[in-house]
């Protein structure tokens, strides 16, 4: 296998999978993507070859099943499938904590200020903190991130429900929860 082979290899299985106008586009700007091409038949992007009527029904659901399975591709993997099962359950937690937290404000103040604070507070650490957390992502263990992120989440959750349950909840706690919050 000489250089060239080596550098077009990475383009070789996105092309079987594209349609075959998709695969016409990149061809036009990669023409030896198309001749290299092995399992694939030799594209023709001449204009008489591409359909200018409306595609029938059959073709279209025929096409919509073709979409859900290559969005499926990722779902054969079992940490995939982890990771996505965790975040879908870190989502709902983090998004029932932070209405939690706001219904806790406007129940002990009544202050719809408060309310709007809190929410704004919350952000705080999200625009702030965006550069610096690209930067520790691209350098640290990805997976100790997001275990750190979730951990810290868990206890903040934990806390808020101690506190409340146990009637100490001050209401500087929870501007400082949900800064916590947005950081991790």
């Amino acid at each position: 296998m000489n250089t060239k082979e080596k550098i077009r290899r990475p383009f070789l299985k996105p092309l079987r999978d594209w349609s075959k106008r998709g695969a016409c586009l990149v061809a036009r700007h990669l023409p030896y993507a198309c001749s290299t091409a092995r399992r694939a038949p030799p594209l023709d992007c001449s204009a008489a070859n591409r359909k200018t009527s409306v595609q029938s029904s059959n073709e279209q659901s025929n096409l919509h099943i073709w979409r859900w399975k290559g969005a499926s591709r990722a779902l054969r993997h079992r940490d995939y499938r982890l990771f996505l099962m965790g975040q879908i359950i870190s989502l709902c937690g983090s998004w029932m904590q932070t209405v939690a937290q706001s219904w806790l404000v406007y129940r002990l103040t009544g202050s719809a200020v408060l309310l709007g604070m809190l929410g704004f507070v919350a952000q705080i650490p999200v625009f702030v903190l965006a550069p610096i957390a690209g930067m520790l992502a691209d350098r640290f263990d990805r997976r100790r991130i997001v275990l750190f992120t979730q951990t810290t989440s868990m206890v903040l959750a934990f806390l808020l429900a101690a506190l409340t349950l146990s009637a100490t909840l001050k209401i500087w706690h929870l501007p400082v929860m949900a800064v916590i919050l947005g950081a991790g």
